[in-house]
């Protein structure tokens, strides 16, 4: 299943963002229309920023528990004896790099908690919300069966039946594999 792109929030707050879009922006060359350009690159630059994401997470994942390791050392040295000025500006710094790491945490996960365009805490309401997606999703909301109605329709014949589910043979196969899934073809045609 292919997975949709969603731009996410917190990478507008990564130092060097937007120059680094820029760049890559201005580095993928296109041939063609100017839809056809606008439409590859757009492509282009989703896969570099998935890329690229995956990358600075696991990397700001790596920061942070560098930084609270930082952090708990400090602070133990802290316990055992007063703290020289150059440790206590090292552990402020420390404090604002981690303060700041959490403010990128907090919004992709916020991002990720909203429905229906509204900020969504309660577990409970959210569990509500996923059951009913889904519910929606699986329930038919047409009546396309028949009813009881029609048991009187016509009906055909375990011949034709057999003849409906017979092999393909591999022309048929081979004109529906190029119909692409967003193609017909016409009566009688081939293409």
């Amino acid at each position: 299943m292919k997975s949709y792109f969603k731009f996410e929030n917190w990478w507008l707050n990564v130092d060097g963002f937007e120059g680094l879009v820029h760049s890559w922006w201005n580095e993928f060359e296109v041939e063609g229309c100017h839809d056809y350009k606008l439409s590859v690159k757009l492509n282009m630059l989703k896969k570099k920023l998935k890329d690229w994401s995956k990358s600075v997470c696991g990397e700001l994942c790596n920061m942070k528990d560098s930084l609270l390791k930082e952090l708990a050392d400090i602070d133990l040295a802290q316990n055992t004896r007063t703290l020289s000025e150059d440790e206590l500006l090292v552990r402020a710094a420390v404090l604002v790099e981690l303060e700041d790491l959490a403010k990128n945490e907090e919004s992709r996960w916020r991002q990720k908690l909203i429905i229906n365009g509204e900020e969504v805490k309660d577990r409970e309401a959210i569990k509500v919300n996923m059951i009913e997606f889904y519910r929606k999703l699986y329930t038919e909301s047409e009546m396309w069966k028949p009813s009881f109605e029609y048991v009187n329709c016509p009906r055909i014949s375990q011949e034709e039946q057999d003849w409906l589910e017979r092999p393909f043979t591999e022309e048929v196969l081979n004109i529906i594999k190029q119909c692409d899934g967003d193609k017909a073809l016409g009566l009688m045609a081939t293409p």
